[in-house]
């Protein structure tokens, strides 16, 4: 659900993944609790939600969102 992203934030230096595997592992975390109080698609939904997330996030990663402010700038 996500949450194997968050070590390769450590690995790598990359704030990405922990924003990725946070963000991914809360949606799947609610699709899960969903499913299980039987909300109709409420599992699958969130799972599509998901996906969009990622792709968001990798999309913002490429424009720089993530780029460590240049030094003296904050």
């Amino acid at each position: 659900m996500g949450l194997h992203f968050i070590p390769f934030a450590w690995a790598f230096r990359e704030r990405l993944f922990f924003w990725l595997g946070g963000l991914v592992c809360v949606l799947g975390a609610a699709g899960l609790l969903a499913g299980a109080m039987d909300v109709a698609h409420a599992a699958e939904a969130l799972a599509v939600l998901a996906g969009l997330v990622i792709l968001i996030v990798i999309t913002l990663y490429a424009r720089g969102w993530f780029a460590p402010a240049l030094p003296g700038h904050q």
